[in-house]
């Protein structure tokens, strides 16, 4: 079983859950690549709601923005998917791109670090 990491945003209150990467099958390179986009995103996604948290900004913008997250994630899987079952030659590759996003800290992230994996042959 994966651990769960929640966090507790601030204005208004919304406990935001999702699935540790750092112990998942993606930080061991033995993922699909659904499950690999799955927590490369969601891993992003918590990196934007940790920094919409500590903003400034209007209680209410910031709601509207986490409403819109939710969800996106999980709606771009079937074309993932669709890519794997269709033995795309750039398949490998993304998998590979989004194993390595998935494991850097949001601070690594945000600083735009030139990822080997993710970069063209």
């Amino acid at each position: 079983m994966k651990p769960l990491i929640c966090w507790l945003l601030k204005a208004p209150l919304v406990l935001v859950c999702v699935t540790a990467v750092m112990w998942s099958p993606v930080a061991q390179g033995e993922s699909t690549l659904a499950e690999a986009f799955l927590a490369q995103c969601l891993h992003m996604q918590s990196c934007a709601q940790a920094k919409l948290s500590s903003s400034d900004m209007d209680p209410a913008m910031v709601q509207m923005i986490q409403t819109k997250m939710q969800g996106q994630c999980e709606a771009q899987l079937p074309k993932i998917t669709e890519m794997q079952a269709q033995g795309s030659e750039h398949a490998d590759r993304l998998r590979q791109c989004f194993e390595a996003m998935a494991v850097l800290s949001c601070e690594q992230l945000e600083g735009r670090p030139e990822i080997a994996a993710c970069s063209p042959p």
